[in-house]
């Protein structure tokens, strides 16, 4: 069986998401994701440091619409290896 390594961060778990709403809920200004684009984590997110350390930060993230179903999709063709 062919395997199929699949990335964490924007493909499955929205850490972007993540991340603006850390700061929102540590500054209380709520950026539009767009500004991101193009950027680096540590560039896109003054605090990047602290949150990404922060316990729960990768657990609580929430899932990128569509990925269930298309993991779903890749699980049932390929050995799936999930990766960060």
């Amino acid at each position: 069986m062919k395997r199929v390594l699949v990335d964490m961060d924007g493909v499955l778990a929205d850490v972007y998401r993540q991340f603006l709403d850390f700061e929102f809920r540590e500054t209380g200004v709520r950026r539009d994701p767009a500004v991101t684009f193009g950027l680096s984590e540590p560039e896109a997110f003054p605090f990047y440091e602290k949150h990404v350390r922060m316990p729960g930060f990768f657990r609580t993230a929430p899932v990128m619409q569509g990925s269930v179903a298309g993991l779903e999709y890749l699980n049932g063709r390929y050995e799936v290896v999930i990766l960060s």
